[in-house]
């Protein structure tokens, strides 16, 4: 199928590409995905990424509609954020999604990925995007995927090394998490000291019982599961 399929846009700026987003989420009638992409979310919040970047449903309705490129782009950022962040992944797993990831990036963006905008920080103007990610957000997850196949590489490039290293600990999904709580809970970042501890409080009670592996919810099917997988040994955390 030529790319683009029914939905095909004249060039490939980011707005030409989330709206071939928009088109299969709105044929497939997944209205999650659409709200997302409108940013309808707390942008501090990275399960509503983890949701859009490895919803495998949504990646088989961009193929049939011929957007390979856009699949690919969302493939490399669940690659990359499950390299850290995916909990139960073999170490050689998470070796691969980094190499992948790192592959898929240069297949679809190339060059953008090293010029002066990739270098600058949202706040001095960076105004270079690929779908809703600042290019320098982008750059940083290409080599900090590189760093930690290097980190994993022994100087003579011939084995593996470091093995045993938990992934986790170079990740700040927690923290950021954390943070969009508070915040929203406080009604913004600016509040009174007396509120804020009560708030603090509350909210820190939440996230220890969020992250228990003793919790317990009950499912749409009725079936009792934890919401929060016990830590694992760093063999099988990678």
């Amino acid at each position: 199928m030529e790319e683009g399929g029914s939905g095909r846009c004249p060039s490939e700026s980011n707005t030409c590409r989330l709206s071939k987003l928009l088109f299969t989420a709105m044929r497939m009638q997944m209205l999650d995905i659409v709200a997302i992409l409108n940013q309808a979310h707390d942008k501090q919040v990275t399960d509503v990424y983890k949701y859009l970047v490895m919803n495998g449903t949504f990646k088989q309705g961009l193929i049939q509609d011929g957007f390979f490129s856009e699949v690919m782009y969302l493939d490399a950022l669940a690659d990359i954020w499950s390299v850290f962040s995916l909990p139960g992944l073999p170490k050689m797993e998470r070796l691969a999604r980094a190499y992948k990831g790192v592959v898929y990036l240069h297949a679809v963006i190339g060059g953008r990925l090293y010029t002066q905008a990739a270098l600058k920080s949202g706040v001095l103007g960076n105004t270079d995007e690929f779908l809703g990610v600042t290019m320098n957000n982008l750059w940083e997850s290409l080599t900090n995927c590189c760093a930690f196949l290097k980190l994993h590489c022994s100087e003579d490039g011939t084995s593996w090394i470091r093995l045993d290293l938990v992934s986790k600990i170079f990740s700040n999904d927690v923290i950021e998490s954390y943070f969009s709580v508070l915040v929203n809970r406080c009604g913004g970042y600016k509040s009174f000291v007396q509120h804020f501890n009560q708030v603090a409080k509350n909210v820190d009670t939440m996230i220890q019982i969020q992250l228990s592996p003793a919790r317990r919810h009950k499912t749409k099917v009725g079936c009792v599961m934890s919401s929060s997988a016990a830590i694992p040994s760093p063999e099988a955390a990678g």
